[in-house]
């Protein structure tokens, strides 16, 4: 039988508030710079590599679009073929506060391009998460607009992810306090910064095959 505490979670709106400027640098880096200068070339070094992973991953689509050698998933196409560049760097690592070489307001044109450069690993699933001491605790959310989650310049009440039925006819349906959504509870006790990501509608089809594109709208507590 389920606790009093979960049975009101479920119902209850998960919120997290932008809690300090969104160009802030990453309070947990284990990486101190001991001069401005050496923290202004390591900063430029990172955007170097995200702009070249991001290069290399579009050259990918855009060499299948040219061939005219893909399918409806470009997207994952290009990811493999991009795997397989000895060129390629895994930025994907899991960490919590701001991706080196990500600035806020950065734009994307697939969601695999979020696990390229390491703002949210999984392709599916709306929180990103990871154990700390045998604790989840959530990294990441992506607000994919399907769920009813209510957004304002400074905040964003998110419904957890599960039980998505914007699309679907049929009613809403509570979400269950498991994986993600469990992680993301915890990380509003703990206190974590989240990176969020927006999914806003392409106005273009030929911007990108699935219609949707993400921007990185910085970290919330």
């Amino acid at each position: 039988m389920e606790d009093k505490e979960e049975r009101d979670f479920k119902r209850r709106k998960i919120s997290a508030t932008r809690d300090f400027p969104p160009r802030c640098k990453n309070a947990s880096s284990k990486v101190k710079m001991d001069s401005k200068s050496d923290d202004a070339e390591e900063s430029s070094n990172a955007r170097k590599r995200v702009e070249e992973i991001l290069k290399l991953f579009r050259a990918a689509c855009w060499k299948l679009i040219h061939d005219e050698k893909y399918t409806r998933r470009i997207d994952m196409e290009a990811y493999n073929i991009l795997k397989k560049n000895i060129n390629f760097v895994n930025l994907s690592c899991h960490q919590f506060g701001n991706i080196p070489g990500v600035n806020v307001g950065d734009r994307f044109k697939y969601r695999i391009e979020l696990k390229l450069v390491g703002l949210h690993r999984p392709p599916r699933n709306g929180i990103d998460y990871m154990k700390v001491n045998e604790q989840s605790l959530a990294t990441s959310i992506v607000d994919s607009g399907g769920y009813e989650n209510q957004v304002g310049s400074k905040e964003l009440i998110y419904m957890g992810q599960g039980g998505n039925v914007a699309y679907k006819k049929k009613p809403s349906e509570d979400q269950k306090l498991t994986r993600g959504n469990i992680a993301l509870k915890n990380s509003i006790y703990a206190k974590n910064p989240v990176r969020v990501i927006r999914t806003f509608k392409s106005h273009t089809v030929r911007a990108n095959v699935m219609g949707e594109n993400f921007i990185y709208d910085g970290l919330y507590m």
